[in-house]
């Protein structure tokens, strides 16, 4: 087993039907590890990062890689999985000889002191990486932090398809639909080809002006993330995996939906409203539509993905948990962050408590 480092995506020697035959026998396989996933978001963010895509070779095959990138800011250089920040759920791509893999990777970077720190950020509670990189660590002496508090609330539909039905038809749950469809004709579709890139902008339109009344701002006052999103419906339209839907009021958009279908799973990613009808919750009105859809095509779940928000609560019957894990090669590194995490811990519960005083 051999391993090489790609640093110019150019230089990447697997086509994209290469890299994905790989990413579907992988223990994690989503959306957020295909190369349509890669390519559209290294476009738009590419260039604050560096590669570093370590692959895996047996025999002269490459057998899987970990994909990686390079972030330098001061004197800190951390690796991080590609697409940190946007993927909801990330790992190594290793289908075969994981642990072996994992273990000379390990070793690999525990070598590298050009390395200041590894985040190895959402890998899935269902992953044997969480398990097997802290085996590795051990054993090439590098030093670890693991948290298992990141939530992704779902909601399994295949085996539940009468308590589906039930949850989707309660009084709280279908008053928004029955609200709409009062003040007129609503329609629920999936957009399609050229209505996909003339709709972008209305969404992106809508998250700003929802986002601009909360003192957080929309994600697309950033203009990478818009390119991110352009770039991810051009990569993916012709998959099949999108899923950008849309709630109409009279001929109208009033919610919008960015998601995928992947793997028989819809996969909650963006969604958007028209925040002139925000008392009477557009949006939840789109999920009602997007859970009956989900039904409709013997779905097995709408994975909600990360984040606990409240509206996330009402729908779900499962959560699970996505692991973070930070990995330093010297120990006074990993003191250095937890002296760093405690101080900012013990700030945070003081002010909250000068508050509540």
């Amino acid at each position: 087993m051999q391993l090489k480092v790609i640093t110019e995506a150019g230089d990447i020697p697997l086509s994209k039907d290469e890299w994905n035959a790989l990413v579907f026998k992988n223990e994690t396989n989503t959306i957020f590890q295909t190369y349509e996933w890669f390519e559209s978001w290294w476009k738009a963010f590419g260039k604050n990062y560096s590669l570093y895509l370590i692959l895996v070779y047996k025999d002269s095959v490459i057998t899987g890689f970990a994909p990686f990138m390079l972030l330098e800011k001061k004197r800190i250089r951390e690796l991080l999985f590609i697409g940190d920040g946007n993927s909801d759920y990330m790992d190594f791509v290793l289908p075969t000889d994981k642990e072996k893999s994992l273990r000379q990777i390990c070793d690999f970077l525990s070598k590298n002191n050009d390395i200041t720190k590894i985040s190895l950020n959402n890998i899935p509670e269902y992953s044997s990486t969480s398990i097997l990189i802290k085996k590795s660590c051990h054993e090439c002496r590098l030093v670890y932090i693991l948290n298992n508090d990141t939530s992704c609330p779902t909601l399994l539909i295949e085996g539940h398809h009468e308590e589906t039905k039930k949850l989707i038809n309660k009084y709280s749950n279908k008053r928004p639909f029955n609200y709409f469809r009062r003040q007129g004709t609503l329609t629920f579709r999936h957009l399609q080809d050229a209505e996909i890139e003339r709709n972008l902008e209305q969404f992106f339109r809508q998250h700003i002006s929802r986002w601009g009344k909360t003192r957080y701002k929309s994600l697309f006052t950033n203009i990478e993330n818009q390119v991110f999103y352009r770039e991810l419906a051009k990569n993916i339209s012709a998959t099949g995996w999108l899923l950008f839907s849309v709630t109409e009021l009279n001929g109208k958009p009033i919610s919008y939906h960015f998601g995928f279908e992947y793997d028989n799973k819809i996969i909650w990613y963006k969604p958007s409203f028209e925040i002139q009808y925000s008392a009477h919750s557009p949006g939840k009105a789109l999920l009602r539509f997007l859970i009956q859809y989900a039904l409709n095509t013997n779905k097995t779940e709408l994975d909600f993905t990360i984040g606990d928000e409240s509206f996330k609560s009402r729908f779900k019957n499962k959560t699970r948990y996505n692991s973070n894990i930070h990995i330093y090669n010297k120990s006074r590194r990993y003191w250095s962050h937890r002296i760093r995490k405690i101080a900012v811990n013990t700030a945070k519960n003081v002010l909250a408590f000068l508050k509540r005083a």
